[in-house]
Parts: C-alpha cells; sequence; structure tokens
C-alpha cells in the first residue's frame, strides 16, 4: 500500500494543480438516498430541456434570482456582487441560446458547460449489464478542460419526454458542478465570462491550492484562526454557500411549478457542494499547520528568505489527493464488485448519522457540517502524512466521513421536501 501511495504522490506532484482528484460524489449519493423510502418512491420524471423551463419560468426567474443576489450580499462574507449588467432579465422575444447566455451569466457560471440530458450509470454489475441508452463521450456534458472529471464514468444521453427515476437524475447532477461549473470565472482566467463576471483575480492562495480556480466554489475555511485570515489572501472568501444556496432555492422553485426533472437536477448541484464540506481538506486551510507556524512561514515568504508556505501547500495537496483517489477508487471498486456490504457503502447509508441533522439549519453547512470537518482535519492529516495503509484508525474515520457524506445529502433532500 505504502508503494502505491508513493507512485500516486509523486504523479500528483508532476500534475497541474487543477488536476481532478474526488470525482465520485454520485456513488455516495446514490448510496445515500436508496435508504429513505420516499425517494425510492418518488415516481419518474420527465425529461425537461432547460430551454423549456427557462422559457416557462423567465419571468418569474428574474425576480428569484434577484432575491438570491440580495440573500448572497447579506450572507457570504467578502462576497463580489454581481454586476447589474447581468442581472436576469426575460425578453418573450428573445431565442433559447439568448435566453441560456442570460441565465448562466446572472448564475455566474461557466458559458461554455453543456447543461445536456444526461445519465451517468451507476457501477453496479447489474445496471450496466440491463441498460440500453446510447452511451456518450464526456465531452458532450462537461466544459472544454474538465473532461478528467468525468474520467471512468459511464454517461448515456437522455432525450426530451425520457422518463427517469429520481435517485439517478439526482445523482447524476451530483457529480456534475465539476464538470467545469467553476471554471473560468475569474478576472485573470483569460475568458469572456471573468471580464465580465465581477469575482475579481484569484487571491494568491487559491492558485496554490489542488482545485485551481475553481478552489473557492468548492472549500470553506469559516472556523480558522484570525491569523490565518489577517495572513493568508483569499482564506476569508468562499462561494461554496452561494452555490448551495442558489441551486437549493430553483430547486425548490422548479419542484413547486412543476418542473420536476430540473428540480432534481437543481437539488443534485446543491446536494455536490454541501458534500464538499465534508470532507476535512476542504473545510481546514492547512491540516496540521499551527497559526504560529503560519506566521512564521508567511513572513519569510514575504523577504524571499523561504519557500516553506509553498512547500506546505504542495504537501498539503498531495495529501488530499491521495486520500481522495484511495476513497473513490476503494469506493468505485467495491460496486463494481456489487459489494453492498463494505463498510464505507453501509455507512452512505446509515441514517443513524442523521441525528441533529433531520434537515439542514439556514446555517447549519458553516456551522453543523464545515466545523465537523474541521475539528477532524489535523488528525486526518496526521494519519495520512504516515502514508495510507490498512489500519483501524484510519479506516473508521473515512468511515465516518462516509456517514457524515449521506447524512448531509440526506438532509438536503429533506429540506427540498
Amino acid at each position: 500500500m505504502r508503494a502505491w501511495l508513493t507512485a500516486i504522490v509523486i504523479g500528483l506532484a508532476l500534475a497541474p494543480l487543477g488536476a481532478s482528484a474526488w470525482n465520485q460524489h454520485a456513488l455516495g449519493t446514490w448510496q445515500a438516498l436508496q435508504v429513505l423510502p420516499d425517494a425510492r418512491q418518488e415516481p419518474p420524471v420527465r425529461v425537461e430541456t432547460l430551454d423549456q423551463f427557462l422559457r416557462a419560468q423567465a419571468g418569474a426567474l428574474e425576480l428569484i434570482l434577484r432575491e438570491e443576489e440580495q440573500w448572497a450580499r447579506a450572507n457570504v462574507r467578502n462576497y463580489a456582487p454581481r454586476p447589474e449588467v447581468l442581472a436576469y432579465r426575460f425578453d418573450p422575444k428573445a431565442e433559447a441560446p439568448e435566453l441560456r447566455r442570460r441565465f448562466m451569466a446572472a448564475v455566474r457560471i461557466n458559458p461554455l458547460l453543456p447543461l445536456a440530458p444526461f445519465l451517468q450509470l451507476q457501477p453496479l454489475p447489474s445496471v450496466l449489464s440491463a441498460h440500453a441508452r446510447t452511451e456518450i463521450a464526456a465531452r458532450e456534458v462537461v466544459a472544454p478542460g474538465a473532461e478528467a472529471a468525468a474520467a471512468g464514468h459511464r454517461l448515456v444521453a437522455l432525450r426530451e419526454g425520457d422518463a427517469v427515476p429520481v435517485i439517478d437524475v439526482i445523482a447524476t447532477a451530483s457529480d456534475e458542478p465539476d464538470y467545469g461549473m467553476d471554471l473560468g470565472l475569474w478576472a485573470d482566467s483569460g475568458t469572456e465570462a471573468g471580464r465580465l463576471y465581477g469575482l475579481g483575480r484569484q487571491p494568491w492562495s487559491t492558485l496554490q491550492l489542488a482545485q485551481g480556480e475553481q478552489a473557492l466554489f468548492h472549500r470553506g475555511y469559516y472556523h480558522e484562526s484570525s491569523w490565518v485570515y489577517a495572513l493568508v489572501e483569499g482564506a476569508n472568501r468562499s462561494l461554496l454557500e452561494s452555490r448551495m444556496h442558489l441551486w437549493q432555492t430553483l430547486a425548490r422553485h422548479a419542484r413547486v411549478t412543476g418542473h420536476a426533472y430540473w428540480s432534481w437536477r437543481f437539488a443534485g448541484w446543491a446536494m455536490h457542494y454541501a458534500q464538499e464540506l465534508t470532507q476535512p481538506y476542504r473545510a481546514r486551510f492547512l491540516p496540521g499547520v499551527s497559526p504560529l507556524q503560519l506566521v512564521s512561514w508567511r513572513f519569510m515568504n514575504a523577504v524571499g528568505a523561504s519557500r516553506a508556505l509553498e512547500q506546505a501547500f504542495a504537501q498539503s495537496n498531495q495529501r488530499m489527493l491521495a486520500l481522495e483517489q484511495y476513497q473513490q477508487q476503494v469506493l468505485f471498486g467495491a460496486l463494481s464488485r456489487g459489494e453492498l456490504q463494505h463498510p464505507w457503502i453501509q455507512a452512505l447509508g446509515h441514517m443513524r448519522e442523521d441525528i441533529g441533522r433531520l434537515v439542514l439549519p439556514e446555517r447549519g453547512l458553516r456551522e453543523q457540517v464545515a466545523r465537523h470537518a474541521f475539528m477532524r482535519a489535523d488528525v486526518l492529516d496526521e494519519w495520512v502524512s504516515r502514508g495510507i495503509a490498512p489500519s483501524a484508525e484510519l479506516d473508521g474515520l473515512l468511515t465516518e466521513l462516509a456517514g457524515d457524506f449521506g447524512s448531509v445529502t440526506r438532509a438536503i433532500w429533506r429540506r427540498l421536501q
């Protein structure tokens, strides 16, 4: 196992910082929701294109997106206000491409994301052997440059009017934000969207993180020392909460207005961001590094006397990516062999972890989910630093993290009922 980890780490050290790591949200989402009788009993939904949803709801979306922007400005710290020119305005004469452009700009996502109807197949032998849909290449559903995020995913095309299981829609969507939704959005990204969206330039610290320019959308450092916020640009900024709240709001609206397919697809997007914060490396800035160390390194870095801070970033990236690749390899392998009794799979569906999280409250993402992951980060980092070798302690901790992932997923399901 140690030799295997060494090979992973060497490969990651040579890989670009945007390299894909945890890209198996769907695997966890399936297992988390299949234990809920009401989720299993939801009738299949009919596929609807985004253009149809926007045409039907465009007038209502003006108010919803205006209120959502107001919420973000009031509740998300260091939020970069959306430029007024991007506010959603419905024009009944606009063609479908223009409606899509206006919507994607108003919610500030990558305009190159296809958003076509599709499903990801659950890697169970019984599912793969029985499906009869047309398989498609990743490039048909991911944004350019994000193809690695769909590596290993079996994807199939959907057509307007197809009837599809609700859990499959949600699980597929829970991987979709990693398909390039948050790429190319910064002023220094070199894109037209980045020039227009008003998010500013990427903080220096973001450029050091394994997720590159997506990092501030997929991490949240809500419980750090004031020293960390003072010394590290970007540590006290995250767009994750605004993303989850936005998609959750749109999911509720689509549900009550009869757009079931888009309700559950938006729900899967919301789940993705909440699931990210169950992972300690995404909730703790530099696990295992004390504020005093950080002060020393930041000073030496500023005067050019040391690169210790950059080295700490690199080490943390390598550990996180090695751990997440190990997690997804084990989970994917167990499911592809039909081993549904694997402890992690059982933990994803174990509802005893739901106590206190039956419905995730408004501030629950920050105060419950992120805090819980933050408190585990140093212990987890200590185990990973020794090499990912089988041990009761590490396996127990990873099983607990799987339980958190499942619990948070179900909490959002309940919040949308």
